[in-house]
C-alpha cells in the first residue's frame, strides 16, 4: 500500500501488508496507518486501485476484486463538488426571490380614499351635504394615519401615502366649504377659492409632517406642488383664461428648478466654505459641519423631493395648455422647447428620483406638444410624428448618454440655454403679457 499526501514529498510511504480476505480496508486502516507511519489528516483516507478505481471501505476485500500482489494508493478523501440533480419543483422553490409587499398597502389605502372620496361627491343624501362628508372622510383618514404609526411604525410607505390623501382631502373640503361642488365662471373668483383650499391642504399636511413623522422627499414633494398651484392661483387674479395661468406655472417651475439645489443644500445645513481675500485670515474657511454624512443625505432627499413636485406640477399645467389652449402654435412650440430645457437638465443628475420627476415633464411636455401640433395643419403633423419618432428612438441611444465626453456635455448645455432662451418670452406670449403691453399704449 502507497500513502501519498498531494502537494507534500515527506509525506509519501509505503508498506506491504496481508489483510485478510474477510476484512475491510476501513478495519484495517488505523493498523496500516500506525505500520506505514503515515500522517495524520482531518480527513480520512481514500483507498483506489492503481488505475484509480475507488473501493469502498465497508465491504471485504473478498469482494472488491483485489488480489493478491495488487497496489493500494490512498489519498485524502476530496469531497465531489458535484451538484445535486433537481426536478422542476425543487428548481422552482429554490429561486432566490426577493419579496417585497411594502407598497401592496399603500395602494389599497390610496384607492380606499379614492372610492370614498367619490362616494361622498356622488352623494345625494338629502339632510347631508357634500361638505360634511368630505370633513368626515378626511378626519377617518386622518386618524388612520395617525394610529397607523402607533401600531404600525414600520409602514412608512402607506402612512406617506395616506398623509397625500389627507392633504388632498383638505384642500377638496375646504372647495366644498366654500363653493360647494361647482365650478365658480369667475376666473378671478377661481383663484380665490384654490388658493383657500390649498391652504386647509398645507395646514393638514404640516400639521402630519409633525405628528405622522413624513420622509423628507414627500414632504419637499408636496410642498413644491402646492407652491406652484398657489403660483398658478394668484396668477388667476390677473390673467383672463386658465391656460394663461398654466404658462406662468411652468415658468414658476423653471425657477423653482434653478434654485432647487441651492435651496436643498441651505435646508439641509450644508454651506460651502467661503475662499479668504488677498490679505484675509486663512481661519475664514475653517468651516466645520456636524454630521456631514447625514445633512448631506438629507439635501439630497429635499433635491429629490423638490424635483418631482416639480415635475408634477410642470407636466399638470403643460397637459391643461395641451387641452385647452387657443394659441397652438406658440402651445406647441412652448411645450417642445420646455420639454427639451427639461430633458437636457435631467441629463446631468444622479438620482434617480430626481430623474424620474423631470423625466415626467420631458414626456408631457413632448405629448402636450405633439397633441397641439396635430390640430395645427400639415406642419403640425410633421411635427407631431418627428417628436414621436424621437420618442420611439430613445432606447437606442439613451444608454449611450452617461459616456457622453466633457465637451459634448458642455454643447448640450449651450442647448438647454438656448431652449430656456425660447421658453420664457413664448411663455410671456401665452400667459398675455405683450398683449397687456400692446394695451397700455
Amino acid at each position: 500500500m502507497r500513502f501519498d499526501v498531494s502537494g507534500s514529498e515527506d509525506a509519501r510511504t509505503s508498506v506491504d501488508v496481508c489483510i485478510p480476505a474477510s476484512s475491510s480496508f476501513g478495519e484495517a486502516m488505523p493498523e496500516i496507518l500506525e505500520l506505514a507511519e503515515a500522517p495524520i489528516l482531518s480527513v480520512p483516507w481514500q483507498a483506489r486501485t492503481a488505475a484509480g478505481q475507488p473501493i469502498d471501505p465497508a465491504l471485504p476485500l473478498l469482494h472488491t476484486g483485489i488480489s493478491h500482489g495488487d497496489v493500494i494508493v490512498c489519498t485524502p478523501l476530496e469531497e465531489s463538488d458535484v451538484s445535486l440533480r433537481k426536478d422542476a419543483a425543487e428548481a422552482l422553490s429554490d429561486l432566490p426571490i426577493d419579496f417585497d409587499a411594502r407598497g401592496l398597502a399603500a395602494v389599497a389605502g390610496a384607492v380606499g380614499v379614492g372610492c370614498l372620496t367619490l362616494l361622498s361627491a356622488r352623494s345625494s343624501l338629502p339632510t347631508v351635504p357634500p361638505a360634511a362628508l368630505f370633513l368626515l372622510l378626511l378626519t377617518t383618514v386622518i386618524a388612520t394615519t395617525v394610529w397607523l404609526r402607533a401600531i404600525a411604525p414600520n409602514e412608512v410607505i402607506a402612512r406617506n401615502v395616506l398623509a397625500l390623501c389627507s392633504c388632498a382631502l383638505g384642500t377638496a373640503t375646504v372647495w366644498t366649504l366654500i363653493v360647494g361642488l361647482e365650478l365658480p365662471s369667475d376666473i378671478s373668483q377661481r383663484g380665490w377659492v384654490v388658493l383657500a383650499a390649498l391652504s386647509g391642504g398645507a395646514g393638514i399636511l404640516a400639521a402630519l409632517s409633525w405628528i405622522a413623522a413624513l420622509h423628507t422627499r414627500v414632504l419637499a414633494a408636496a410642498t413644491s406642488c402646492i407652491s406652484l398651484i398657489a403660483v398658478g392661483a394668484c396668477s388667476l387674479l390677473a390673467v383672463r383664461t386658465i391656460s394663461e395661468g398654466a404658462a406662468v406655472v411652468v415658468i414658476a417651475a423653471f425657477i423653482v428648478l434653478l434654485f432647487a439645489p441651492r435651496l436643498s443644500t441651505t435646508l439641509a445645513g450644508l454651506s460651502v466654505p467661503p475662499l479668504p481675500a488677498a490679505g484675509q485670515d486663512l481661519k475664514v474657511s475653517d468651516h466645520t459641519i456636524d454630521r456631514p454624512d447625514e445633512r448631506a443625505h438629507r439635501a439630497t432627499e429635499l433635491l429629490d423631493g423638490i424635483c418631482i413636485g416639480t415635475g408634477i406640477s410642470a407636466a399638470a399645467a403643460l397637459m391643461t395648455l395641451a387641452t385647452i389652449g387657443d394659441r397652438p402654435g406658440f402651445t406647441t412650440a412652448f411645450c417642445l422647447a420646455a420639454s427639451a430645457a427639461c430633458a437636457l437638465h435631467a441629463a446631468r443628475h444622479r438620482s434617480a428620483p430626481a430623474m424620474w420627476g423631470l423625466w415626467l415633464w420631458t414626456m408631457t411636455g413632448l405629448f402636450s406638444g405633439a397633441l397641439v401640433a396635430m390640430s395645427a395643419g400639415t406642419w403640425g403633423v410633421m411635427v407631431a410624428l418627428l417628436s414621436g419618432l424621437l420618442a420611439l428612438s430613445a432606447p437606442l441611444w439613451a444608454h449611450r448618454v452617461r459616456a457622453f465626453s466633457p465637451t459634448l456635455f458642455h454643447w448640450l448645455e449651450r442647448l438647454e440655454a438656448l431652449a430656456l432662451a425660447a421658453v420664457f418670452p413664448l411663455a410671456a406670449h401665452i400667459a398675455g403679457l405683450f398683449d397687456a403691453i400692446r394695451g397700455l399704449g
